[in-house]
């Protein structure tokens, strides 16, 4: 069913999104003028591919955690604890469902998935989402507030086109 925000595939979009100036500055006591802040960006940046490997292998590290222990970045607390994905929503590089995903067990006809399929929130089509939140209401499973909000957005949304195509 659902899973937090650890799955691997979030790990391209962080790294394709994040503003390494704002994430450090953000979370750390460097500032913006600082001489080592272009110094830190381009020993990250470089190494990259690395970082990518490591992380990849760790699916479920806080990034900044990652980057103190290997070393890319002093250690800070904050930085440490910093959650990417909630930190690129709350800083605007995206929203909630371009960066979460669902958990697809089953298809369209309810056959269960030989394996689970994960799907971006914002692929997700609004026959699923009502599947969805129907299954769940139907087996008495609580979703994730984060989750239930967004799904409960995509409902209202597509109620409102309703009633706006009536009113027509």
């Amino acid at each position: 069913m659902e899973k937090l925000n650890n799955n691997p595939a979030r790990i391209s979009i962080v790294l394709d999104l994040i503003n390494w100036s704002d994430f450090i500055t953000s979370n750390t006591h460097i500032k913006e003028d600082s001489e080592i802040l272009p110094k830190l960006i381009q020993h990250i940046v470089s190494n990259m591919g690395s970082i990518r490997k490591i992380w990849l292998k760790n699916p479920t590290e806080r990034l900044g955690k990652l980057l103190i222990q290997e070393q890319y970045l002093p250690n800070y607390a904050k930085l440490a604890l910093c959650d990417e994905s909630d930190w690129l929503i709350e800083n605007g590089y995206c929203t909630y469902e371009e960066i979460h995903f669902w958990g697809r067990t089953r298809d369209e006809r309810g056959n269960k998935l030989p394996e689970t399929k994960y799907i971006l929130l914002k692929d997700i089509t609004d026959a699923h989402v009502s599947a969805i939140i129907d299954w769940c209401d139907e087996h008495n499973i609580k979703l994730h507030g984060k989750y239930k909000d967004y799904f409960n957005k995509r409902i209202n949304e597509l109620k409102n086109k309703k009633d706006a195509s009536k009113n027509k």
